[in-house]
């Protein structure tokens, strides 16, 4: 006894197969985080509303972070640049991090449960040193973006 299957019946699945995978691509549902996922290309700092730093392509195009000896700045805010130079913050499985400052000239204080993308800026002594701030992207555990060193200033 021979057995055949029917050209019909062996073209079933190819057909049913191009046919999910287009539904799928199609369904808004399921699209991907890249296309909601902003790359930064700039940084802007702001406290209550005012500009103070602008980072661009990788270069301080102005300001620097200043605060009086002994003193905390109000909130400062950090926002990312996109390529069409649109703000944003994002929203998950991101985190702001710092590294560079000398803790003996100023210090950064975040309550990052508050304002993940805020911080205030602590005066301890006169002088000078740098920071430079990440978009840390928690789950793969790097950082996506890293600023120039930003001068600050304790006056």
């Amino acid at each position: 006894m021979k057995f055949s299957i029917p050209f019909t019946h062996i073209m079933i699945i190819p057909v049913l197969t191009l046919a999910l995978f287009l539904a799928g691509c199609s369904n808004p549902a399921s699209s991907s985080d890249e296309e909601e996922h902003h790359h930064p290309e700039g940084v802007i700092l702001k406290m209550d509303s005012t500009e103070i730093v602008r980072i661009e392509e990788g270069v301080i195009t102005s300001g620097q972070l200043e605060v009086v000896n002994g003193e905390t700045t109000p909130l400062i805010t950090v926002y990312f640049l996109d390529h069409d130079g649109e703000l944003f913050q994002p929203e998950h499985d991101y985190s702001l991090k710092w590294n560079q400052i000398d803790t003996a000239v100023a210090e950064i204080n975040q309550d990052s449960q508050q304002t993940p993308w805020s911080f205030r800026l602590t005066g301890n002594q006169e002088g000078q040193t740098m920071v430079r701030f990440q978009l840390w992207h928690d789950k793969s555990e790097h950082a996506d973006f890293e600023t120039p060193s930003i001068p600050v200033t304790v006056n």
